[in-house]
């Protein structure tokens, strides 16, 4: 039988301390990333994770294989909308179509050449609308993004 230890008996231990300012610091973030940032094994963390978890400090959720940390009360968003935003350079991708406010896939693809291939930004555009943070409209032959609301 599983006990929950009480919040303050939870965080008592420094590395559950620090497991948990890490989390605070960036909510949402990988379990992987998480044990790099704070230095521990992936056992390790895994068991203070679940101690943290079933005390309620923490919420713990997972999107497809990848285990994402939150605090409670924390970001509201859908856990795989942030861990899409989490991927390398989507957030990037993201803030340069709501700097454009609607914006056609061509010219994006044009912006960045050089730094993604085609099918690099064609690929993430699609995963940004899968998750619902970029809506697309098409328009006769062209493709055009904008935030989602």
């Amino acid at each position: 039988m599983t006990v929950a230890l009480p919040r303050e008996e939870a965080l008592a231990s420094p590395r559950r301390a620090a497991i948990h300012a890490a989390i605070a610091g960036t909510p949402g973030i990988h379990f992987r990333a998480l044990a790099r940032q704070v230095g521990v094994p992936a056992g390790t963390l895994r068991h203070h994770l679940n101690v943290l978890v079933r005390s309620g400090v923490l919420r713990e959720e997972r999107v497809g294989t990848t285990s994402l940390a939150f605090l409670p009360a924390d970001d509201t968003r859908d856990a795989a909308v942030l861990a899409v935003l989490l991927e390398p350079g989507m957030a990037a991708l993201r803030d340069l179509v709501a700097s454009a406010g609607r914006v056609c896939q061509r010219d994006l693809v044009a912006y960045l050449d050089g730094i993604w291939p085609r099918s690099t930004v064609q690929h993430r555009l699609a995963r940004l609308v899968e998750a619902g943070v970029l809506r697309l409209t098409p328009q006769g032959r062209l493709l055009f993004y904008e935030v989602a609301a």
